[in-house]
């Protein structure tokens, strides 16, 4: 019983081996069976991006000497002459405000350089309160951000803030520190890129483009 136990399995072992032999190394009469394989069509997914597009509010703070406002709006202008103004991708619009005016020129409201420059500086001639300073002008920015938002018809805009304030001497604040820096703070959690250009006595920044 033990010896035709033993045979039989020899014989299965025997034809297991045999089979994969023959079925991995074909005999010499017969081709290789041919593989062939189907990779799928590789899936590319292409993001166009919107073409930047930028919202620039310029301030004046109210201890910036009315004789140097002739030379505030050339650098303006030389700065913002070169873009095209517009409400589009790829279009900045322009603002202007000045601390303790009421009156101001509102994102888009013009499409020129000479024409925005022109109504800036009437808006910086007006009288101001005189109680007011460059965090006026920064609030004030946020909420001309927030409703001239839903006007914009490009998607990737950036907002820019860029102001000018009196480096005439020991001018006392009327802000605190603290109102300064909250007024930072909230510009920056609204992604606005502020920069600030001291103006006057032995300090001179022009402003050119980051």
């Amino acid at each position: 019983m033990f010896n035709s136990m033993a045979i039989v399995s020899g014989l299965l072992l025997f034809a297991l081996f045999a089979n994969g032999t023959f079925a991995c190394f074909p005999s010499s009469d017969k081709e290789p069976p041919e593989i062939e394989v189907k990779l799928p069509e590789p899936t590319v997914n292409v993001t166009v991006c919107e073409p930047q597009a930028y919202d620039i509010i310029f301030g004046l703070d109210n201890d910036v000497r009315k004789d140097h406002y002739e030379a505030i709006g050339e650098q303006i202008y030389k700065f913002i002459e070169p873009l095209k103004l517009g409400n589009g991708p790829n279009e900045t619009r322009v603002a202007g405000l000045v601390a303790g005016v009421s009156d101001r020129v509102s994102l888009g409201s013009f499409s020129t350089a000479p024409e925005f420059i022109r109504a800036f500086r009437g808006v910086a001639l007006k009288p101001n309160t005189g109680q007011s300073d460059i965090t006026d002008v920064m609030q004030k920015a946020a909420g001309e951000f927030t409703k001239k938002s839903k006007e914009r018809k490009a998607k990737n805009v950036k907002r820019v803030m860029i102001l000018f304030y009196g480096n005439n001497g020991p001018v006392r604040p009327v802000s605190s520190s603290a109102t300064y820096a909250l007024a930072g703070d909230m510009a920056k959690k609204a992604s606005v890129f502020t920069y600030v250009f001291p103006y006057g006595g032995c300090l001179y920044h022009s402003v050119n483009h980051a």
